[in-house]
C-alpha cells in the first residue's frame, strides 16, 4: 500500500523512533492500516491496547504471524488482578459480581426495585476512577448523571448510601472480579504489572477512562530501558466523557510524547470534508477523493419554533433508503421517524437497547391504559424532572427519553400498538435497513448517505451546546462518505446564500422529502382528543 507523507512519518517514527508518541488520527485517515504496519516493524515486545473486544479482534487479525500481543485494557488488568490478589470472575457472568452486590445492598423492599439503578451508578464510579477514603462527595453528581427514574421518594441523596456500599464492598471483596474492577481494583490497590513491554501502543486514546491510562503506563518498560508509549487517537472525536474518558491524550503530553498527526481522510468526500473543517480547520481530503454532496434539506417556515419542535419538524423531512442512517444528538426526534417509516414498510432500527428498556420503564411506571394518559403522565413526570435532579445533564437525559415516548404516543392509536412498534424498533432487521441513531452511538460507523437532524445540536435556550457538541457535531458528519443530508430550518434568503457558498446545495422538492401529510393529520387529531379529554377533566 501507498503511504501518504504524513503516514508514512507516522510509521517511520514508530519504527525507528526512541520516545513517547501520540498521533493525532482525524476521521478516516487510515489510522488502523497505518498503526498495524507500524506496529509490524517495531523492535521487542509491542503490546498492542484495543477500546473493545471487536477492535481487538480485527486487530488481532491484521497481527497475525507477528509476535505483537493484542488484548482488550479489561484484559490485560484481569491478569494483574488475578497474579496480584488471586481474583477470578464469579461464575461464567462478568457482571455477576456487581449485580450481587448491588442486590445485596439494595435488599429492603423499599430499595430492591432500584437495583439496577445502584448497579450502573456504581459502575460509572469505577469508570471515573474513584478510589480512596473520601470519595462520597465526588459520587452526588455521578449518581445523577446514571439514568436513574429518581421520584420525590427517592432522589439521588438516598442512592448516595447505597452506591457507595457498593463501592465499599466490591474493593473488599477482592476475591472476585466484575467486569468493570478488571481495571478498576488494580488501580484502586495500585497493582504495578508484572510483566513490563518495551512498547505499548495504544487504540482510540481519547477514550481511555482513568483506570485504563493508569494501567497502560504501567505496562510500558520504564524510559531508562527504552520503553515507549504510543497512543493514536482523535481528541475531537472524544465522546466518553460520562465514563470518565479525556484525559489520556494529555497525560502522553505531560510524559513528553513527541505529537505528528494525519489529517488526510480516505472516507469522506470533499464537500463532506469542507463542512467538517469548520470543527476541524486541519482536516483534508485525499487527492481523487470525489466531490460528494452536502443538501441542506429546510424545514417549512411554519414548522419553526423551539429548536426541541424544530427537531422533530426536521426529523418528519427525512426521506431515507434502505442503507442510510439517520443521526440526532438527542433519542426524541428519532423514535417518531422510525415509527413512521415503519409504517411505510421500510426496514428500520434503532440503535441501542437500553433506550428501550427506558422506554418500556416509563410506560409500565405510568400504567396507562391509553395514549392520551400516557401523554398526560408524561408531561406530569417531566414537571417533576427540576425538583428531582440538580445536575442538568441527568434532566436532559431523562427529558429526552419522555420526549422520544411522547412523540411516539402522539402518533400511535393504543397502547398495544405503541408497545408493539418499540419492540420491533430495538430488533435488528436482517439485512440491509435504515439505522436511526445518537451520534454516540453511531461512532466509529460509516455509511455512504447519512442524514443529520441539525435542530438537535441547539439546546432550549438556542444556543450551540459549547466544545462538547463541537466534537459531537465533527463525529456526525464525518460517518458520511458521499452524501451528507442537512435536515434542519434555514429557510431565509441569506441562509440559503450562506449555505451554497459553503458548497451546500439546498433541497427544493419538499412534497417529495416530506411524505408526512397523513401523520400531521394523524397528529392534528390526536391534539385535538387531548385537549378534549384535559377539558373535560377540568370540568
Amino acid at each position: 500500500m501507498d503511504f501518504n507523507a504524513q503516514q508514512q512519518a507516522v510509521i517511520t517514527e514508530m519504527v525507528d523512533g526512541d520516545g513517547n508518541l501520540l498521533v493525532q488520527s482525524y476521521a478516516g485517515t487510515g489510522k488502523t492500516t497505518v498503526t498495524t504496519t507500524g506496529a509490524r516493524g517495531m523492535p521487542g515486545q509491542v503490546l498492542l491496547c484495543a477500546f473493545g473486544v471487536q477492535t481487538r479482534d480485527d486487530l488481532k487479525a491484521k497481527m497475525e504471524g507477528t509476535d505483537t500481543l493484542v488484548r482488550t485494557t479489561h484484559q490485560l488488568g484481569f491478569r494483574v488482578a488475578a497474579q496480584r490478589l488471586g481474583s477470578k470472575v464469579m461464575g461464567d457472568d462478568p457482571e455477576a459480581k456487581g449485580w450481587k452486590i448491588a442486590e445485596e445492598v439494595c435488599a429492603d423492599p423499599q430499595n430492591r426495585k432500584h437495583t439496577r439503578w445502584v448497579y450502573k451508578a456504581a459502575s460509572f464510579a469505577k469508570n471515573a476512577g474513584l478510589r480512596g477514603a473520601n470519595i462520597r462527595p465526588m459520587l452526588l453528581p455521578i449518581i445523577e448523571d446514571s439514568g436513574a427514574p429518581f421520584d420525590t421518594d427517592f432522589q439521588p441523596k438516598d442512592m448516595e448510601e447505597l452506591v457507595w456500599r457498593c463501592l465499599k464492598r466490591a474493593k473488599e471483596q477482592k476475591e472476585y472480579l466484575d467486569y468493570d474492577d478488571m481495571v478498576w481494583l488494580p488501580y484502586v490497590y495500585n497493582l504495578v504489572p508484572k510483566n513490563k513491554y518495551a512498547a505499548v501502543l495504544v487504540d482510540e486514546l481519547q477514550d481511555l477512562n482513568t483506570p485504563q491510562a493508569w494501567l497502560v503506563e504501567q505496562l510500558c518498560a520504564p524510559k531508562k530501558y527504552g520503553g515507549r508509549l504510543i497512543g493514536v487517537g482523535d481528541e475531537y472525536q472524544w465522546l466518553y466523557g460520562f465514563r470518565g474518558a479525556g484525559g489520556a491524550m494529555q497525560r502522553f503530553r505531560e510524559l513528553g510524547a513527541k505529537e505528528l498527526s494525519m489529517p488526510v481522510s480516505f472516507r469522506c468526500a470533499r464537500a463532506i470534508v469542507q463542512y467538517a473543517r469548520q470543527y476541524v480547520p486541519m482536516f483534508e481530503a485525499a487527492p481523487g477523493a470525489p466531490e460528494g454532496e452536502v443538501v441542506h434539506v429546510p424545514v417549512p417556515a411554519g414548522r419553526k419554533g423551539q429548536p426541541a419542535d424544530r427537531a422533530f419538524a426536521a426529523a418528519k423531512m427525512v426521506d431515507p433508503r434502505v442503507g442510510d442512517a439517520i443521526l440526532s444528538r438527542t433519542n426524541a426526534p428519532l423514535l417518531p421517524t422510525a415509527v413512521r417509516l415503519l409504517h411505510k414498510g421500510m426496514p428500520v432500527a434503532i440503535a441501542g437497547r437500553d433506550l428501550g428498556d427506558a422506554l418500556k420503564g416509563l410506560i409500565e411506571r405510568s400504567r396507562a391504559q391509553s395514549p392520551i394518559d400516557l401523554r398526560n403522565w408524561i408531561t406530569r413526570y417531566k414537571n417533576k424532572l427540576e425538583v428531582v435532579f440538580k445536575s442538568e445533564t441527568a434532566r436532559a437525559t431523562k427529558r429526552d427519553q419522555a420526549d422520544a415516548l411522547d412523540a411516539v404516543a402522539e402518533i400511535s392509536r393504543d397502547m398495544f400498538t405503541l408497545q408493539q412498534d418499540i419492540d420491533r424498533l430495538f430488533q435488528k432487521p436482517k439485512g440491509q435497513h435504515v439505522l436511526l441513531s445518537t451520534v454516540h452511538r453511531a461512532k466509529g460507523l460509516e455509511w455512504d448517505r447519512v442524514w443529520l437532524v441539525e435542530p438537535s445540536f441547539v439546546d432550549p435556550s438556542g444556543e450551540e451546546m459549547g466544545s462538547a457538541n463541537m466534537c459531537i457535531r465533527y463525529v456526525a458528519c464525518t460517518r458520511a462518505k458521499t452524501v451528507l443530508f442537512l435536515v434542519g430550518d434555514m429557510t431565509s434568503t441569506e441562509d440559503d446564500e450562506k449555505a451554497r457558498a459553503g458548497g451546500t446545495r439546498i433541497a427544493t422538492d419538499l412534497d417529495e422529502l416530506s411524505g408526512c401529510e397523513r401523520l400531521d393529520r394523524q397528529i392534528d387529531e390526536q391534539r385535538e382528543r387531548i385537549a378534549d379529554s384535559r377539558a373535560g377533566r377540568r370540568r
